[in-house]
């Protein structure tokens, strides 16, 4: 399994939510969280401990295929929220319906260690990220 790290940080909590986060999917369709977000820039992105290299190491150990039988290959988008306490929440995977993979993807999340959490003006906000996975059969 190979993953592939590209995030995007698309919010903070005190300013009004405008309507395209990103090429994947739009807020008409994105319930993600009961508390109210705003998709906007951070001033200071979410950082994983040691990074994103770090982060693309977790990523390896830790992801795991959902079932033998099941034959998939490809890449999928999950989107998550880094708490203002640094931890993930709100795991999804937004451009496919496949639930046994988003329930690897939420197990790999659960295990994750605290982020340093987004900064806007000075504060710390609840940021919500993307990063796509991709998902290879190897012989």
């Amino acid at each position: 399994m190979l993953a592939t790290l590209l995030l995007f940080a698309v919010l903070s909590s005190d300013q009004p939510a405008v309507t395209n986060i990103s090429p994947y999917t739009s807020c008409e369709n994105r319930i993600d969280t009961p508390k109210a977000i705003s998709f906007l820039h951070v001033d200071e992105l979410p950082e994983y401990p040691g990074g994103s290299q770090a982060l693309q190491t977790f990523i390896d150990k830790n992801l795991s295929w959902p079932q033998a039988d099941i034959c998939f290959e490809g890449r999928l988008i999950v989107s998550f929220v880094i708490e203002e306490n640094g931890r993930p929440s709100n795991v999804k995977i937004t451009n496919f319906q496949l639930d046994p993979f988003e329930r690897e993807v939420r197990k790999m999340f659960n295990r994750m260690p605290r982020w340093t959490p987004g900064r806007n003006n000075k504060k710390t906000v609840r940021t919500l990220l993307y990063i796509p996975i991709d998902y290879r059969i190897r012989e």
